[in-house]
C-alpha cells in the first residue's frame, strides 16, 4: 500500500489530526495517541494489532492505496467514461430569451425577442425521443431564459409530451425552473407543479435598497417584495432555492437579508445559497468578445460598477454564511465536496441547452450567442457546427497544474468556458478554504487548524496487500 496522492491533513492544538481524501471524498479524524499506535506497528516497531482497524480504515477510505495505483489515469478513465454516457440526457430549454428584467450584469446582453414556435419544440420532443429509442432511461429538464414565465404555454405543451414520453419509455423525468420570480403567482406554482416541475431557483441581490437597483424592470421600479412574494408562492408548491449574488456591499448585509426572509417564515421552506460575483467572472468576457459589454439602460450601471470578490474572499464566504443561516435557522448542510466526474453540462456529450430559436449551446454563459452555438435542431435532430469541437476537445490542452493538483477530483480544472478563456484564476473555493470545511464537517468547528504532514506508509505498509471492503 501507499499514500494516496490526493490527501489532506490539518491539526489542531491537542494534536487530532484531521484528513480529507478528495479522490473519495471521504475525512476521517485520527487521535494523536491512535496515530502513534499505528506509526509503531506500520514502521515494524510492534505488532499490528491494534492498529490493523485503523490501517483497514485509511485503505477503505483512500487515504491508502495499491502501490501500482495509476490514480489520475483512474480520475481520467472515468472522466472520459462519464462525458460520453447516454444513460442520462440533461435538456436546459430556454422557451423564450426575452426577460422583462434588465438586470446590468446579466451575461445575455443580446437577448432576442420571440418565444419558441411549435416547430423547435416538435424537435425537441424528436430529440428526447430519439435520445429514448437509443437507451437513455433518465431525462432532467430546466427551463430557463430569458424569464421562461413569459413563455408557460411552451413550457405545459413539452413538459405534458416529455412526462408522456418517460411514461412510455419507463424513464426517470426530473424537472427545474430558473426563474427572476417576478411573475411567480400561486397559480402558476400549481400549473408547474402539475407539470412535473419541483424545484425552482429564484434570485435576490441583498436587502431591498440594493436588490433594487440591481435587479430591475427595463422602466426601472422595485422588485424585491415582488419576487418576495413570488418565492412564498412558488414554496407552497415545489422546493425552492434563492440564489444570492453577492458582490462586497451585498455581503455587508446578508444578516439583514436572512433577518427578512426568516420574518416571512421562509426559513422553513426554503434554501439559501451564496453565489459570489467574482473579479475576472468569464460571463463579463463572454459579453466583451461579442461586442457587448454594456450598461443598463434602467440603472446606468455597469459590470465594473461591481464591489466584485476575489477567491479567498468567496472562500470565507462560503463558510461564515452557514453560521449565518444557522442564526436564523435556515436548513444548513456542512457538506464536504464529492469527487466529480464531469465538470458541467459543457463537459457532457448529451447535455443541451436549447433556444427559443432552435439554437444549441453547451454552456448557459454563452446563451444568446449566435457565434457560439454548436449547433441547429432540426427535424433530425441536432446538426454540429465548428464551436462543438472546442467543448468536445477542452481537456486536451487542460492546465498541467490542475492535473497534478490536490483538488482535481472535486473540480476537474473547474470551469470549461474559463479554461478555453484562458482564464486560470478560477479555482474553486474548496481550496482555500478546506480546513474550515473540514473542521465543520467533523464536528470540530471551534477548532484551530494547521495544515500538517501525515506519512500514513513506511516500508512494512508498502508491503502489505489486503482486501478492501
Amino acid at each position: 500500500m501507499k499514500e494516496s496522492a490526493y490527501n489532506l491533513c490539518a491539526q489542531d492544538r491537542d494534536g487530532t489530526y484531521y484528513l480529507f481524501n478528495t479522490r473519495r471524498g471521504a475525512a476521517h479524524v485520527l487521535s494523536a495517541d491512535a496515530y502513534r499506535t499505528y506509526w509503531a506497528a506500520a514502521a515494524g516497531r510492534s505488532a499490528f494489532e491494534g492498529a490493523e482497524d485503523v490501517l483497514r480504515e485509511l485503505a477503505n477510505k483512500g487515504f491508502l492505496v495499491e502501490n501500482d495505483a495509476d490514480e489520475l489515469a483512474e480520475i481520467m478513465a472515468a472522466h472520459d467514461g462519464a462525458r460520453q454516457s447516454r444513460a442520462r440526457l440533461e435538456v436546459l430549454i430556454a422557451p423564450t430569451m426575452a426577460c422583462n428584467l434588465d438586470c446590468f450584469y446579466c451575461f445575455e446582453a443580446n437577448r432576442y425577442r420571440g418565444r419558441m414556435s411549435p416547430e423547435v419544440q416538435a424537435n425537441t420532443v424528436r430529440l428526447v425521443r430519439s435520445y429514448f429509442e437509443s437507451g437513455t432511461r433518465q431525462l432532467d429538464v430546466t427551463w430557463y431564459g430569458g424569464e421562461p414565465l413569459l413563455a408557460l404555454p411552451a413550457i405545459e405543451h413539452l413538459s405534458r409530451e416529455f412526462v408522456a414520453l418517460c411514461d412510455r419509455f419507463g424513464s426517470e423525468y426530473s424537472a427545474s425552473i430558473v426563474t427572476n420570480g417576478t411573475l411567480m403567482t400561486a397559480a402558476k406554482a400549481r400549473q408547474l407543479a402539475s407539470w412535473k416541475v419541483k424545484r425552482a431557483q429564484i434570485t435576490l441581490d441583498g436587502v431591498p435598497e440594493q436588490h433594487d437597483v440591481r435587479r430591475v424592470p427595463k422602466n426601472g421600479g422595485p422588485t424585491f417584495f415582488r419576487i418576495l412574494d413570488g418565492i412564498e408562492a412558488a414554496a407552497a408548491h415545489m422546493h425552492v432555492c434563492v440564489r444570492i449574488n453577492a458582490c462586497r456591499q451585498v455581503v455587508a448585509r446578508l444578516d439583514e437579508l436572512l433577518q427578512i426572509l426568516a420574518a416571512r417564515g421562509l426559513n422553513r421552506v426554503i434554501t439559501v445559497y451564496v453565489a459570489p460575483l467574482q473579479k475576472a467572472q468569464h460571463h463579463k468576457a463572454a459579453t466583451q468578445e461579442a461586442g457587448q459589454a454594456r450598461r443598463s439602460p434602467a440603472t446606468r450601471l455597469g459590470y465594473d460598477d461591481l464591489d466584485a470578490l476575489d477567491g479567498r474572499s468567496a472562500a470565507d464566504l462560503a463558510l461564515t454564511f452557514n453560521d449565518l443561516l444557522r442564526g436564523y435557522e435556515f436548513a444548513v448542510a456542512d457538506r464536504l465536496p464529492h469527487p466529480r466526474c464531469t465538470t458541467c453540462m459543457a463537459d457532457r456529450e448529451h447535455s443541451w441547452l436549447i433556444e427559443a430559436n432552435g439554437d444549441i449551446q453547451k454552456c448557459y454563459w454563452t446563451a444568446g450567442l449566435r457565434a457560439e452555438a454548436v449547433g441547429r435542431l432540426t427535424e433530425q435532430g441536432i446538426v454540429l457546427q465548428t464551436p462543438s469541437g472546442k467543448w468536445r476537445d477542452w481537456t486536451d490542452s487542460r492546465n498541467s497544474e490542475c492535473l497534478t493538483c490536490v483538488m482535481l477530483p472535486v473540480c476537474l480544472g473547474r470551469c470549461p468556458l474559463n479554461h478555453l478563456r484562458h482564464d486560470s484564476n478560477y479555482c474553486p473555493p474548496f481550496r482555500y478554504n478546506w480546513m474550515g470545511a473540514l473542521a465543520r464537517a467533523t464536528g470540530a468547528a471551534n477548532a484551530q487548524l494547521a495544515p500538517a504532514r501525515l506519512p500514513l506508509a513506511p516500508e512494512k505498509v508498502k508491503e502489505l496487500k489486503f482486501t478492501i471492503q
